[in-house]
């Protein structure tokens, strides 16, 4: 089955992309102290509007990521699901077919905009690129879910976007 790959290999990607955004080194300083300044800046702010915002703005997608998780159900949340598991539809995935996907670019790109300043681009690219892995990852899981549901799937696939609201 499909999942057998996909899924795992989603995982794969979901961590590699968390890595990345905290790895980005520091200019001039070694990635000891980058982390011991990273967990300086989790705990204290800058304190402008727009650190704040993000820190919100993560926080928020954080909540929606364990909604979601909690609307699946942690068995069927990350690796595998059962063969008589039926279609969620309930909470965030009345809002889009993929809201942990979703949180999780959330989380990313305000974290890259809260953390990222003063590392030139590579923050938002690698959001951009952690963004289209998600994407991609989303496509290849929908085709085994339509395999799977079929036209139950198909009428829900209508009615609600795949990874950003209307």
């Amino acid at each position: 089955m499909l999942s057998t790959a996909v899924r795992p290999i989603g995982v794969a990607l979901v961590v590699l992309g968390w890595l990345a955004v905290f790895s980005l080194p520091r200019m001039g300083g070694p990635a000891l102290r980058d982390l011991g300044f990273m967990v300086k800046m989790v705990w204290l702010p800058r304190r402008n509007a727009a650190d704040v915002l993000c820190m919100v703005a993560i926080l928020l997608f954080f909540s929606l990521f364990v909604a979601s998780v909690c609307a699946l159900g942690l068995r069927r949340s990350f690796l595998y699901r059962h063969a008589d598991d039926g279609l969620v539809t309930r909470g965030p995935y009345s809002i889009v077919r993929h809201p942990q996907f979703l949180a999780s670019i959330g989380m990313v790109f305000f974290t890259s905009l809260l953390y990222g300043y003063g590392r030139g681009d590579l923050p938002m690219v690698n959001c951009a690129l952690f963004s289209l892995a998600l994407w991609v990852l989303s496509i290849l899981e929908e085709k085994e879910l339509r395999a799977h549901f079929g036209a139950e799937y198909d009428e829900y696939a209508e009615r609600v976007p795949r990874l950003f609201p209307n």
